[in-house]
């Protein structure tokens, strides 16, 4: 059983006629009949009842062979189809994950860039935390992630594409805002709201608070990023997120950076893929719009003075 019979077998049945299957299917009648009976031949049954010449009604085998006939030749033409796409970039997509950050505060820069090359591409992003996209990535649900930390997986490559800080934010009215140095001592009494509640930054809060023998109050934690900011605002709290994503806030003095002194933490974006196997050529247009734009040159937020 071959494609080409199963291709002639359904034109003849929604065609009605071999000759109007054979111009569907750019063949002569000859071809088409040949086939047919080669392809009865090879299923061992009929597959048109035949009582009259030129009648083609479909037997029950037939009728069973056209529904799976169907199916296959069109998985056959999605599977060419596809292939063509990833080869000339023309149309198709790109399955790709990201942490929370990079998706709202990173990738639209990098999108926009690769859109205006490959307007046809569609992205798929799916927005989780690294140890998840990880799992996404080995599973093949997703081509390309963005971490928000190196992958030490034998299986898995990587580049870092962004450095950037984590800085503690307050209101503006905050009693700490208008200091120029705050010590941590000072937050023993203050509720802190953060992101995550399993990550290297609630880690490093940890070491950070014990060795300067102060109590870590953690009132909110495993918010998203705009839940966070949010909380800060209404004063009910000191935050902590990626300077990327507080900065417009900063600048418009809707938040107040507090500088914080014995705390630094150091975040860096990677992008990751599997290392074995072949990587489509949308995933490989993707990587090399986001190389030429990696390692953006930091800058401070110009800050208003606090009230």
């Amino acid at each position: 059983m071959e494609f080409r019979q199963l291709e002639m077998f359904v034109a003849v049945l929604e065609a009605g006629s071999v000759q109007r299957a054979a111009e569907r299917v750019f063949r002569t009648s000859p071809a088409v009949s040949m086939a047919i009976r080669k392809l009865e031949d090879d299923v061992g049954v009929a597959l048109f009842e035949r009582a009259e010449r030129g009648d083609f009604t479909p037997t029950q085998a037939g009728e069973s062979l056209y529904r799976h006939a169907r199916k296959l030749l069109h998985g056959r033409d999605e599977v060419l189809l596809e292939l063509d796409e990833l080869k000339t970039l023309d149309r198709g997509r790109l399955r790709l994950g990201a942490v929370e950050s990079s998706s709202s505060y990173l990738l639209p820069a990098v999108t926009q860039s690769f859109r205006s090359t490959y307007p046809n591409i569609r992205l798929e992003v799916t927005c989780d935390t690294s140890d998840a996209l990880l799992v996404a990535l080995r599973a093949r649900k997703v081509e390309l992630a963005v971490l928000a930390y190196e992958p030490l997986d034998e299986e898995v490559e990587s580049r870092c594409i962004a450095h950037d800080d984590v800085v503690a934010i307050v209101a503006p009215n905050h009693r700490l805002a208008g200091h120029e140095t705050v010590s941590v001592r000072w937050l023993g009494s203050e509720f802190l709201v953060i992101e995550s509640v399993a990550s290297k930054l609630r880690e490093r809060l940890v070491e950070t608070f014990e060795a300067h023998k102060t109590k870590l109050n953690v009132a909110v934690e495993g918010a998203t990023i705009e839940t966070v900011k949010r909380l800060v605002m209404r004063e009910q709290g000191i935050g902590f997120l990626p300077l990327m994503c507080v900065r417009d806030e900063l600048e418009r003095g809707e938040l107040v950076r507090l500088p914080l002194d014995g705390f630094r933490h150091d975040r860096s974006l990677w992008i990751a893929w599997r290392s074995r196997g072949a990587r489509s050529e949308a995933a490989e247009a993707f990587l090399k719009v986001v190389v030429s734009l990696a390692e953006p040159e930091r800058r401070e937020p110009r800050v208003r003075a606090a009230r």
